[in-house]
């Protein structure tokens, strides 16, 4: 995953948690269709699936992402009560503060359309197949 490219697509673009469904441990972060505040055709979708854990406050702002780093590893590790081996430590970064988000799979996204369209359960299924058995406690 090449930060630098994704982060330059991110930028300009207000974020929020759109869509959560814990059971299923997936989570949508979607931008709207504006860019720097003017009319743009195309938002920004952030999807997670194979969630383990998550900071995520109701509106994000204009974000970016970064690697976690070891210490924060070490205590997301701590408060689930387990290593993870397998899938993303990535964090979320706003003008506040630094969201860490635990996932088999994260995939950004561009979305068109209707924002009332969920991705979360048609665009990446088959992707998912592939991570889930890392994660046998997600596997419903």
């Amino acid at each position: 995953m090449n930060l630098l490219s994704i982060n330059e697509r991110l930028k300009g673009r207000d974020f929020k948690l759109w869509e959560y469904q814990p059971s299923l441990g997936s989570m949508l972060i979607r931008s709207s269709t504006e860019l720097n505040g003017q009319p743009s055709d195309v938002g920004m979708d952030i999807l997670i699936r194979g969630l383990l854990y998550a900071e995520c406050p109701l509106s994000y702002g204009k974000i970016a992402l970064d690697r976690a780093n070891e210490p924060e590893i070490e205590r997301v590790e701590s408060l689930i009560g387990r290593r993870v081996e397998h899938g993303a430590a990535l964090v979320i970064v706003n003008t506040r503060a630094r969201f860490m988000l635990f996932a088999a799979l994260i995939r950004i996204q561009e979305h068109t359309g209707y924002l009332s369209k969920s991705p979360l359960f048609s665009d990446i299924e088959a992707e998912w197949e592939e991570y889930k058995g890392k994660f046998p406690e997600l596997d419903h």
